[in-house]
């Protein structure tokens, strides 16, 4: 039902989470493939007064209130508002600039049949941008994070 009214699913995600509660509901798209998959069931938490970090998944609207959750890549605080740089993780070349005031949320699970990810663990919310750079310059990252883990192993 919600599928066909998408102000009625916008309306009913703003209002559960800014009461200060959490909000789960099944993705749709390709868009963040291959970390959250078309049906997986997304669990959301509010925004309140936090500040999302690099790596983690922003849950916002665009200027029509369609809904929609994609990656930090970078914060620009150069004027007296937060802007995020996002992009969907299935999308290499389509970036966005989203002001702080149109985030809703952050995803913090999702659900896989019986397979829990963590996005906002660490490990989470950095290995889609190392695979992502990883893909644009595939032999020298990989080259150079192989040499970082050889040197750890020897500390």
């Amino acid at each position: 039902m919600i599928k066909k009214s998408p102000q009625l699913f916008f309306e009913l995600a703003k209002e559960i989470l800014s009461s200060g509660n959490k909000f789960r509901f099944n993705a749709t798209g390709i868009s963040m493939q291959p970390f959250i998959l078309d049906g997986d069931t997304i669990t959301i938490s509010p925004i309140a007064d936090k500040k999302l970090k690099i790596g983690q998944v922003a849950f916002y609207y665009n200027d029509v209130n369609h809904l929609l959750a994609h990656r930090v890549h970078g914060i620009d605080k150069t004027s007296n508002t937060i802007t995020y740089i996002i992009k969907g993780d299935g999308l290499p070349y389509d970036i966005e600039y989203i002001d702080h005031n149109t985030i809703l949320g952050f995803a913090v699970k999702a659900e896989r049949g019986k397979k829990q990810i963590h996005l906002d663990s660490i490990i989470n919310r950095y290995y889609p941008l190392i695979y992502f750079i990883s893909n644009i310059y595939k032999t020298k990252i990989f080259n150079i994070i192989k040499a970082f883990f050889k040197k750890l192993k020897r500390l």
